[in-house]
Protein backbone atom coordinates (compact mmCIF):
# COMPACT_ATOMS: atom_id res chain seq x y z
CA UNK A 1 0.00 0.00 0.00
CA UNK A 2 1.58 3.38 -1.15
CA UNK A 3 2.10 6.13 1.33
CA UNK A 4 0.91 9.29 0.62
CA UNK A 5 1.40 11.51 3.70
CA UNK A 6 3.16 14.55 4.09
CA UNK A 7 6.02 15.55 6.61
CA UNK A 8 4.18 18.50 7.94
CA UNK A 9 6.83 19.36 10.62
CA UNK A 10 9.52 19.37 7.96
CA UNK A 11 11.39 23.20 7.37
CA UNK A 12 12.15 24.32 3.92
CA UNK A 13 15.73 24.44 3.55
CA UNK A 14 16.27 28.37 2.12
CA UNK A 15 19.04 28.73 0.53
CA UNK A 16 22.44 29.97 2.09
CA UNK A 17 23.13 34.17 1.62
CA UNK A 18 26.01 34.19 -0.40
CA UNK A 19 28.76 36.29 1.61
CA UNK A 20 29.81 39.79 0.23
CA UNK A 21 32.93 40.08 -0.85
CA UNK A 22 35.83 41.83 1.30
CA UNK A 23 37.09 43.92 -0.95
CA UNK A 24 33.16 45.91 -1.31
CA UNK A 25 33.73 46.67 2.25
CA UNK A 26 36.73 48.03 2.13
CA UNK A 27 35.87 50.06 -0.83
CA UNK A 28 32.89 51.73 1.98
CA UNK A 29 35.08 52.30 5.01
CA UNK A 30 37.85 54.13 2.44
CA UNK A 31 35.00 56.51 0.97
CA UNK A 32 33.50 56.82 4.24
CA UNK A 33 37.22 57.71 5.51
CA UNK A 34 37.55 60.18 2.46
CA UNK A 35 34.28 62.40 3.25
CA UNK A 36 35.92 62.55 6.88
CA UNK A 37 39.40 64.05 5.12
CA UNK A 38 37.63 66.12 2.89
CA UNK A 39 34.98 67.56 5.10
CA UNK A 40 37.70 68.36 7.60
CA UNK A 41 40.05 69.90 5.30
CA UNK A 42 37.03 71.90 4.07
CA UNK A 43 36.30 72.99 7.45
CA UNK A 44 39.64 73.97 8.14
CA UNK A 45 39.82 76.08 5.55
CA UNK A 46 36.61 78.23 6.33
CA UNK A 47 38.62 78.18 10.04
CA UNK A 48 41.83 79.49 8.41
CA UNK A 49 40.20 81.97 6.13
CA UNK A 50 38.09 83.68 8.77
CA UNK A 51 41.19 83.90 11.43
CA UNK A 52 43.02 84.97 8.05
CA UNK A 53 40.18 87.59 7.49
CA UNK A 54 39.79 88.81 11.42
CA UNK A 55 43.91 89.23 11.64
CA UNK A 56 43.85 91.09 8.64
CA UNK A 57 40.78 93.06 10.35
CA UNK A 58 42.69 93.89 13.55
CA UNK A 59 45.84 94.91 12.15
CA UNK A 60 43.79 97.98 10.10
CA UNK A 61 42.38 98.61 12.73
CA UNK A 62 45.84 98.56 15.09
CA UNK A 63 47.17 100.64 12.43
CA UNK A 64 45.32 103.47 12.26
CA UNK A 65 45.05 103.69 16.04
CA UNK A 66 49.12 104.10 15.63
CA UNK A 67 48.87 107.32 13.95
CA UNK A 68 46.66 108.80 17.72
CA UNK A 69 49.98 109.90 19.19
CA UNK A 70 51.63 112.02 16.72
CA UNK A 71 48.20 113.09 15.38
CA UNK A 72 47.13 114.41 19.28
CA UNK A 73 50.86 115.66 19.78
CA UNK A 74 50.63 117.84 16.34
CA UNK A 75 47.41 119.38 17.73
CA UNK A 76 48.30 119.45 21.18
CA UNK A 77 48.24 123.20 22.63
CA UNK A 78 51.68 124.32 24.04
CA UNK A 79 52.31 120.51 23.27
CA UNK A 80 50.71 119.55 26.50
CA UNK A 81 46.80 120.03 25.81
CA UNK A 82 45.19 117.67 24.02
CA UNK A 83 42.08 118.29 21.35
CA UNK A 84 39.13 116.80 23.20
CA UNK A 85 38.30 115.39 19.34
CA UNK A 86 40.60 112.76 17.25
CA UNK A 87 42.39 114.65 14.69
CA UNK A 88 40.14 114.15 11.26
CA UNK A 89 43.12 113.41 9.07
CA UNK A 90 43.84 110.41 11.21
CA UNK A 91 40.84 108.22 10.19
CA UNK A 92 40.37 109.64 6.66
CA UNK A 93 39.61 106.76 4.48
CA UNK A 94 39.72 104.19 6.60
CA UNK A 95 37.66 101.64 7.18
CA UNK A 96 37.74 101.94 10.97
CA UNK A 97 35.35 104.13 13.18
CA UNK A 98 37.42 106.08 16.08
CA UNK A 99 35.70 107.88 18.97
CA UNK A 100 36.94 109.45 22.15
CA UNK A 101 39.96 111.98 22.61
CA UNK A 102 41.45 114.36 25.03
CA UNK A 103 39.70 114.66 28.58
CA UNK A 104 38.22 117.81 29.58
CA UNK A 105 41.31 119.39 30.91
CA UNK A 106 43.68 118.00 27.84
CA UNK A 107 46.37 116.62 30.01
CA UNK A 108 45.39 113.16 28.70
CA UNK A 109 43.24 111.25 25.89
CA UNK A 110 42.12 107.50 24.82
CA UNK A 111 40.78 107.25 21.49
CA UNK A 112 38.40 103.32 20.55
CA UNK A 113 39.16 102.16 17.19
CA UNK A 114 36.20 99.77 16.18
CA UNK A 115 36.29 98.10 12.47
CA UNK A 116 33.17 98.97 10.68
CA UNK A 117 33.07 95.50 8.87
CA UNK A 118 33.60 93.57 11.90
CA UNK A 119 32.34 95.62 15.14
CA UNK A 120 32.98 92.69 17.32
CA UNK A 121 36.80 93.93 16.98
CA UNK A 122 37.38 96.31 18.89
CA UNK A 123 41.01 98.21 20.22
CA UNK A 124 42.01 101.60 22.14
CA UNK A 125 44.60 103.28 22.69
CA UNK A 126 45.73 105.84 25.46
CA UNK A 127 48.46 108.72 26.32
CA UNK A 128 49.66 106.78 29.11
CA UNK A 129 50.80 103.24 27.04
CA UNK A 130 50.62 104.99 23.38
CA UNK A 131 49.85 101.18 22.36
CA UNK A 132 47.11 99.58 20.71
CA UNK A 133 45.10 97.31 23.19
CA UNK A 134 42.19 94.97 22.99
CA UNK A 135 39.13 96.35 24.13
CA UNK A 136 37.07 99.88 24.38
CA UNK A 137 38.51 102.55 26.45
CA UNK A 138 37.87 102.39 29.91
CA UNK A 139 34.23 104.77 31.11
CA UNK A 140 35.89 107.80 32.66
CA UNK A 141 34.64 107.52 36.80
CA UNK A 142 32.29 110.53 37.77
CA UNK A 143 34.13 113.02 39.48
CA UNK A 144 32.71 116.30 40.78
CA UNK A 145 33.35 119.15 38.69
CA UNK A 146 35.71 122.02 39.73
CA UNK A 147 34.36 125.01 41.57
CA UNK A 148 34.22 128.94 39.57
CA UNK A 149 37.73 130.50 38.71
CA UNK A 150 37.93 133.89 40.78
CA UNK A 151 40.73 136.67 40.53
CA UNK A 152 40.97 136.85 36.46
CA UNK A 153 43.75 139.77 35.53
CA UNK A 154 44.78 140.77 32.34
CA UNK A 155 48.82 140.21 31.45
CA UNK A 156 50.37 141.16 27.86
CA UNK A 157 48.18 143.13 25.24
CA UNK A 158 48.76 142.84 21.92
CA UNK A 159 47.34 143.69 18.56
CA UNK A 160 46.71 139.82 18.10
CA UNK A 161 46.74 138.07 21.78
CA UNK A 162 45.50 139.14 25.10
CA UNK A 163 47.41 137.19 28.39
CA UNK A 164 45.64 136.57 31.16
CA UNK A 165 45.99 134.37 34.46
CA UNK A 166 43.79 133.67 37.56
CA UNK A 167 43.31 131.72 40.77
CA UNK A 168 43.89 128.36 41.08
CA UNK A 169 40.68 126.00 41.56
CA UNK A 170 40.86 122.90 44.28
CA UNK A 171 40.43 119.94 42.17
CA UNK A 172 40.79 121.29 38.61
CA UNK A 173 43.58 119.50 36.39
CA UNK A 174 42.99 121.89 33.66
CA UNK A 175 41.33 125.39 31.80
CA UNK A 176 39.48 126.59 28.85
CA UNK A 177 40.35 130.22 27.89
CA UNK A 178 37.75 131.98 25.82
CA UNK A 179 37.80 135.08 24.05
CA UNK A 180 34.86 136.59 22.08
CA UNK A 181 33.72 139.92 20.72
CA UNK A 182 30.14 140.09 22.34
CA UNK A 183 29.58 139.24 25.99
CA UNK A 184 27.38 135.97 25.43
CA UNK A 185 30.15 134.41 23.70
CA UNK A 186 28.36 133.57 20.45
CA UNK A 187 30.42 136.02 17.84
CA UNK A 188 34.20 135.03 16.67
CA UNK A 189 35.00 132.76 19.60
CA UNK A 190 38.53 131.99 20.23
CA UNK A 191 38.98 129.07 22.86
CA UNK A 192 42.48 127.89 24.22
CA UNK A 193 43.10 125.09 26.78
CA UNK A 194 45.80 125.72 30.15
CA UNK A 195 46.77 123.05 32.43
CA UNK A 196 48.53 126.32 34.24
CA UNK A 197 47.02 129.09 35.86
CA UNK A 198 47.59 131.33 32.97
CA UNK A 199 46.97 131.41 29.53
CA UNK A 200 47.00 133.25 25.91
CA UNK A 201 44.23 133.97 23.39
CA UNK A 202 45.40 134.45 20.09
CA UNK A 203 44.95 135.68 16.51
CA UNK A 204 42.52 138.09 17.51
CA UNK A 205 41.83 141.28 15.43
CA UNK A 206 43.38 144.47 15.95
CA UNK A 207 41.50 147.45 17.29
CA UNK A 208 38.59 144.81 18.86
CA UNK A 209 36.94 144.82 21.77
CA UNK A 210 36.94 141.21 23.57
CA UNK A 211 35.23 139.52 26.05
CA UNK A 212 37.12 136.89 28.59
CA UNK A 213 36.10 134.01 30.45
CA UNK A 214 37.99 131.23 32.27
CA UNK A 215 35.89 127.82 33.48
CA UNK A 216 38.17 125.21 35.50
CA UNK A 217 37.67 121.51 34.82
CA UNK A 218 39.39 118.23 35.76
CA UNK A 219 39.45 114.29 33.65
CA UNK A 220 35.44 114.26 33.64
CA UNK A 221 33.41 117.70 34.06
CA UNK A 222 33.62 121.09 33.26
CA UNK A 223 32.83 123.63 36.09
CA UNK A 224 30.77 126.82 35.58
CA UNK A 225 32.34 129.58 33.75
CA UNK A 226 33.48 132.55 35.80
CA UNK A 227 32.54 136.27 35.07
CA UNK A 228 34.17 138.20 32.16
CA UNK A 229 36.33 141.14 31.91
CA UNK A 230 37.28 142.71 28.93
CA UNK A 231 39.95 143.98 27.30
CA UNK A 232 40.61 146.21 23.54
CA UNK A 233 43.53 145.07 21.12
CA UNK A 234 45.16 147.78 19.56
CA UNK A 235 47.07 148.92 15.77
CA UNK A 236 49.92 148.27 16.55
CA UNK A 237 52.73 147.62 14.15
CA UNK A 238 53.72 143.86 12.66
CA UNK A 239 54.90 141.73 15.03
CA UNK A 240 58.11 139.35 14.24
CA UNK A 241 57.47 135.85 12.91
CA UNK A 242 59.11 132.77 13.02
CA UNK A 243 61.04 133.18 16.56
CA UNK A 244 62.81 129.94 17.33
CA UNK A 245 64.41 129.28 20.56
CA UNK A 246 67.25 126.49 20.98
CA UNK A 247 68.18 124.93 24.03
CA UNK A 248 71.95 124.81 23.85
CA UNK A 249 72.49 123.99 27.83
CA UNK A 250 70.85 123.60 31.29
CA UNK A 251 71.46 127.47 31.09
CA UNK A 252 71.84 128.94 27.85
CA UNK A 253 68.91 129.17 25.28
CA UNK A 254 69.60 130.58 21.76
CA UNK A 255 66.52 132.86 19.99
CA UNK A 256 66.26 134.14 16.57
CA UNK A 257 63.42 135.65 14.37
CA UNK A 258 62.60 136.87 11.30
CA UNK A 259 63.02 140.78 10.48
CA UNK A 260 60.92 143.43 10.08
CA UNK A 261 61.28 146.22 7.62
CA UNK A 262 62.08 149.05 9.33
CA UNK A 263 63.10 147.81 12.37
CA UNK A 264 65.18 149.97 14.35
CA UNK A 265 65.82 148.52 17.34
CA UNK A 266 63.91 144.86 19.22
CA UNK A 267 63.16 144.33 22.18
CA UNK A 268 63.09 140.62 23.53
CA UNK A 269 61.23 139.35 26.64
CA UNK A 270 61.52 136.44 28.61
CA UNK A 271 59.82 134.94 31.85
CA UNK A 272 58.94 132.21 33.56
CA UNK A 273 55.04 133.35 33.71
CA UNK A 274 53.28 132.96 30.21
CA UNK A 275 51.62 135.79 30.48
CA UNK A 276 54.75 138.42 31.34
CA UNK A 277 52.98 139.35 34.75
CA UNK A 278 55.73 138.14 36.67
CA UNK A 279 59.42 137.76 36.32
CA UNK A 280 60.06 139.32 33.49
CA UNK A 281 63.68 140.17 31.81
CA UNK A 282 63.59 142.58 28.99
CA UNK A 283 66.36 142.85 26.40
CA UNK A 284 67.23 145.62 23.78
CA UNK A 285 68.95 144.66 20.99
CA UNK A 286 69.32 145.42 16.79
CA UNK A 287 70.09 142.12 15.94
CA UNK A 288 67.60 139.38 15.05
CA UNK A 289 69.09 136.73 17.03
CA UNK A 290 70.66 136.28 20.74
CA UNK A 291 71.10 134.33 23.57
CA UNK A 292 70.07 133.95 27.19
CA UNK A 293 72.68 132.33 29.15
CA UNK A 294 71.80 133.11 33.26
CA UNK A 295 68.81 130.51 32.96
CA UNK A 296 67.48 128.02 35.92
CA UNK A 297 68.38 124.15 35.05
CA UNK A 298 64.69 121.83 34.37
CA UNK A 299 62.71 125.38 33.99
CA UNK A 300 60.55 126.44 31.27
CA UNK A 301 60.74 129.60 29.79
CA UNK A 302 58.67 131.63 27.53
CA UNK A 303 60.04 134.33 24.92
CA UNK A 304 58.56 137.20 23.29
CA UNK A 305 59.86 139.86 20.87
CA UNK A 306 58.55 143.06 19.20
CA UNK A 307 59.61 145.51 16.49
CA UNK A 308 60.42 149.44 17.36
CA UNK A 309 60.12 151.78 14.16
CA UNK A 310 59.92 155.50 13.11
CA UNK A 311 56.39 154.93 13.16
CA UNK A 312 55.30 152.36 16.24
CA UNK A 313 56.90 153.27 19.77
CA UNK A 314 57.55 151.01 22.04
CA UNK A 315 54.11 151.48 23.43
CA UNK A 316 52.62 150.65 20.18
CA UNK A 317 55.10 147.93 18.70
CA UNK A 318 53.50 144.60 18.87
CA UNK A 319 54.95 141.61 20.92
CA UNK A 320 55.01 138.09 18.27
CA UNK A 321 53.52 135.35 19.40
CA UNK A 322 54.80 133.86 22.82
CA UNK A 323 57.34 130.25 22.38
CA UNK A 324 58.22 128.49 25.16
CA UNK A 325 60.60 125.78 26.02
CA UNK A 326 62.14 123.53 29.06
CA UNK A 327 66.01 124.16 29.70
CA UNK A 328 68.25 120.92 30.02
CA UNK A 329 68.85 119.45 34.03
Amino acid sequence: MQDNSYELNRSPQLSPRPDRPSNARLSNKALIAIIIVVVALFGSAIVGLLLSRRITIIREVTQVLSLVPDAMAATAQDGVAYPQTVPKEVAVGKRVALSGGGSFDGTSYCVTGTSTADNSIVYHIDSKEKKSATGACPVAQNVLAPGIVQKLQLGSVGSSSIGLSWQAVSGATGYMLQCSTDSIFSGKLVETVSVTTQGVCTNLESTTKYYIRVQARNQSAAGTWSQSISATTALWSFAPTNLKLTVVSATRVDYSWSPVDGAQVYIVERSTDISFLGDVVSVTQNATSGSSKDLTPSTVYYYHVKAITAQFDEEHAAFSVEVGTLTTK
